[in-house]
């Protein structure tokens, strides 16, 4: 047992007063002639001694309490177990990740986490045998280092690292003491974190081998529980060309329980303000802005989304990246004439179009393309769909016309036995108009101003009646079946159309619709980057145009793709990374670079642009509350885990066993007082009534 305050033992100084009350209690007497008293002497002895007897017990009752008064306000604890005692191994696990970022009140999350870090380590003291832990990945992390460099280690710790389950922590430790069967010295891990819900996931937690016999639970949360953040981007149209206007819509969600009233927000494009306002978001909803640009003919278009919330600041700025002049190659292949095709793709100047019949037709050519239009082949060689095949698996895509003339099934049998699909279909004369199978799908966002009854369909005379199980049907017959479809297959797609591209077959070739319809397929089959990445993703493919891919220029074969910031081009960032023909992808599993727009290069050529934000979850702020973690241990039964609050000299005393360790002792010495005061009380009422009755 320890007092907190043990300076309010000064206070018993005090019970000298009713000491000198009672020993020497001041009255004046007064001398009465009385007649002989002889008789009276003995009942005279018998009353004094039981006043004497009254008096000493109220004595008593009355410095007991006052004694525990000043005892309980001396604040009794019961003394912590000192867990510095010999070699000890320290795992102190940081967290780093953006949500740590938010203010604490005197500074970020991670500022108070790094104070709470260094006072727990120096209470362990040179006994202790110190890994360090972080989101990040840290120069010595997590191997096994002196008070000093541990120390070092804590101070460099980077804000603005990955999340890490709390699962994933466990299991690194976990193994840590595995690996070391005969270290028999004990093993304690701190975990000091804001305890954000999403990552700590308590359930999947198992405790077998490598179980340290202390887990200390340190939590460092924000005073504020709110916080408004962007919570998606998009632009309408879904597929804008160059020179094109459009809008771009940001959607911001209030995460607190009060309404954010004038928040100032503001955008930036290519680093210059542009437009500012003032926004209302209701507590817990959202509200969305737009704002209108027009995209560059060739090169990207970085735009900066800001808003001051008065909360955490690492999402307080969004950015996104437009980019319009990707270039496409397309391929037309053709027994019949491809005339139709060949002059819609012509309308795109970002179109590099190839128009070769079938029997001149390199299959080499199709790694240097993105979709191939196959119109009216007549007959389906085995090398042909072979050639097609491994086209659309790799990520390509196909628009299929049948052919004027059908011929003979033994024609298509070839594409048949190698897709697994009928082709060209059962034919059908007259079947009617076609018509999208809906104007709300993304394939014709922005083509249509309107779709009622006045508008002229296209009128087909010869079609196919062929729809493909898990097709996606783009443009449908009256009766459902599909006109245009597109199907998924290997990482590419198949498109085929119902009709022959003759004037004899339909009227869909002079359509109005048959343009955006051809543009559409080839700037669906690949579609413009995202408008932005997440952190929090381990992974994402980046499309590259086929000619800034330098693989093959002698020299810079293994040259990786640089990461520069747009805003602070000192700041490079070099992921691990794969490359193919068409696309770099890019895995940030162990480290990831802050949020922004960077420019990616390789070799010294620009390769495009991307914009990365932080992960949508790091902005909810939900944690699990002091009580709401005791009450996780105790129902996991977990009772070698602890959980310590308060300053960081509270904690250094706990882990030196100089501070309570569970419930403090207070109560019970002021519960003893009031008992006193009442005895006191009831004795000397039921003393003087005792009195009374024998006068």
């Amino acid at each position: 047992m320890t007092f907190l305050y043990p300076l309010f033992f000064l206070a018993l100084a005090s019970l000298a007063i009713p000491i000198v009350i009672h020993l020497f209690r001041f009255r004046k007497f007064k001398k009465v002639r009385f007649s002989d008293i002889s008789f009276l002497r003995r009942a005279l002895t018998e009353s004094q001694r039981r006043s004497r007897l009254r008096h000493w017990l109220l004595l008593a009752l009355r410095l007991a309490a006052l004694a525990l008064l000043v005892t309980a306000f001396a604040f009794p604890v019961k003394k912590g177990e000192n867990l510095v005692s010999g070699r000890t191994n320290v795992y102190v696990y940081l967290d780093n990740s953006l949500s740590m970022e938010a203010s604490s009140g005197t500074g970020t999350l991670l500022d108070a986490a790094r104070e709470k870090a260094e006072a727990l380590m120096k209470a362990f003291g040179e006994a202790g045998r110190f890994h360090v832990l972080s989101s990040s990945p840290l120069a010595g992390g997590g191997r096994e280092t002196s008070l000093q460099d541990a120390l070092n280690q804590v101070a460099s710790i980077p804000a603005g690292g990955p999340s890490k389950n709390l699962s994933s922590v466990v299991r690194r430790v976990q193994q840590e003491i595995s690996s070391r069967p005969e270290d028999k010295a004990a093993n304690i891990v701190v975990f000091i974190s804001d305890f954000q819900k999403h990552v700590s996931d308590f359930q999947t937690i198992t405790w077998a081998e490598g179980t340290p016999e202390k887990w200390l639970w340190v939590p460092v949360q924000p005073r504020h529980r709110m916080n408004v953040t962007v919570d998606s981007a998009w632009v309408q149209p879904a597929f804008p060309g160059p020179n094109q206007a459009v809008n771009l819509s940001f959607r911001l969600r209030n995460y607190g329980k009060e309404s954010a009233d004038e928040v100032p927000v503001e955008i930036f494009v290519n680093g210059e303000k542009k437009s500012g306002s003032m926004l209302r978001i209701p507590a817990g909803g959202t509200t969305e802005f737009a704002y209108a640009v027009t995209l560059p003919a060739q090169d990207d278009l970085g735009v900066e989304f800001r808003l001051e919330d008065g909360a955490a600041t690492f999402d307080n700025r969004f950015f996104v990246c437009l980019r319009s002049g990707i270039r496409r190659r397309v391929l037309v292949w053709y027994d019949d004439p491809a005339t139709p095709v060949i002059q819609a793709l012509a309308t795109e100047p970002a179109f590099d179009v190839t128009a070769v019949p079938k029997g001149q037709a390199d299959y080499s050519s199709l790694s240097q393309t993105d979709v191939v239009f196959l119109c009216g082949i007549q007959q389906w060689t085995t090398g042909l769909a072979a050639a097609i095949k491994d086209f659309v698996s790799k990520g390509g895509t196909a628009v299929l016309f049948p052919p004027a003339k059908p011929g003979s099934p033994e024609d298509h049998q070839a594409f048949q036995a190698t897709f697994g699909l009928s082709w060209p279909g059962i034919p059908r004369n007259n079947p009617g108009r076609v018509r999208p199978a809906s104007a709300d799908i993304p394939f014709f966002e922005g083509v249509f101003e309107k779709t009622d009854e006045t508008i002229q369909w296209p009128q087909v005379s010869v079609g196919y009646m062929t729809t493909w199980p898990g097709a996606e049907k783009i443009m449908t017959f009256s009766g459902g079946e599909a006109f245009w479809q597109r199907l998924p297959f290997g990482q590419g797609h198949i498109m085929a159309c119902a009709t022959p591209l003759s004037a004899d077959a339909s009227n869909f070739t002079v359509h109005g619709l048959f343009v955006p319809v051809i543009l559409r397929s080839v700037m669906s089959s690949r579609p413009l980057p995202p408008l932005y990445y997440t952190a929090g993703r381990e992974s994402f493919s980046y499309p590259l145009e086929n000619e800034a891919i330098p693989n093959s220029k002698a020299g810079i074969q293994e040259e990786p793709v640089r990461w520069v910031n747009v805003q602070n081009p000192d700041l490079i960032f070099i992921p691990e990374q794969v490359h193919d023909t068409k696309k770099v992808t890019f895995f940030l599993r162990q480290e990831t670079p802050p949020p922004g727009i960077y420019r990616l290069e390789r070799a010294g050529e620009k390769l495009g642009q991307l914009a990365l934000n932080a992960p949508g979850p790091e902005s909810i702020p939900e944690y699990f509350s002091p009580e709401e973690l005791q009450e996780i241990i105790q129902n996991e039964n977990w009772g070698f885990t602890e959980l310590l609050t308060g300053r960081p000299d509270e904690l250094a005393a706990h882990v030196q066993g100089q501070s309570e360790s569970g419930r403090s002792r207070w109560w019970p010495f002021l519960l003893a007082a009031a008992c006193a005061l009442a005895a006191e009380a009831l004795f000397s009422r039921t003393w003087t009534w005792r009195k009374i009755q024998e006068a």
